[in-house]
């Protein structure tokens, strides 16, 4: 309102096409929080942040093996479920680097990691709090948050072309 701009919805995309629609000149902003990564960086700018989101690791609600110590998932002989070059699998390079990875199609549904880790496809995944628990609710009982602290905070931000001026 104070910068005199009028907000026009004029189309829908999906996260692993909003970079290339934005390119294509089908929108201006992507006005959705979206986790800043350096991935999506060379393809869509994003603003300063709106606000931060805890991300949590996930594993079934009947697995203690990481319950002392989360850092015992870097390891090959676990498996991490990811949406292909999602955040959480761009995270997980830095702070897991022996950890093996499901990768699923960034076509997938977000809620489908939590579905590898459920139906033991693979050990654990990386949420934020909000997902985890729209899970949990549709599925009680299966999953759990490793620990209450957060794995890491993530900026939420809007995405804008590379080529932005204005």
């Amino acid at each position: 309102h104070r910068m005199k701009l009028k907000v026009e919805w004029a189309y829908e995309t999906n996260w692993p096409n909003f970079a290339a629609d934005m390119q294509a000149n089908k929108f201006d902003v992507l006005c959705s929080g979206y986790w800043a990564n350096p991935v999506q960086a060379k393809f869509a700018l994003s603003t300063i942040p709106l606000f931060y989101q805890p991300a949590y690791l996930v594993t079934r609600v009947d697995d203690h093996r990481f319950d002392k110590d989360v850092y015992k998932i870097n390891d090959s002989s676990i498996t991490l479920a990811v949406l292909d070059n999602d955040v959480p699998d761009t995270m997980a390079d830095e702070l897991f680097p022996h950890i093996k990875r499901s990768r699923l199609s960034q076509q997938t549904a977000f809620s489908q990691v939590f579905q590898e880790v459920a139906t033991k496809r693979a050990d654990v995944t990386i949420g934020s709090y909000e997902d985890i628990q729209g899970f949990v609710k549709n599925n009680p009982g299966k999953l759990k948050a490793i620990t209450d602290q957060p794995l890491r905070y993530f900026s939420k931000t809007f995405q804008m072309p590379t080529d932005a001026t204005t």
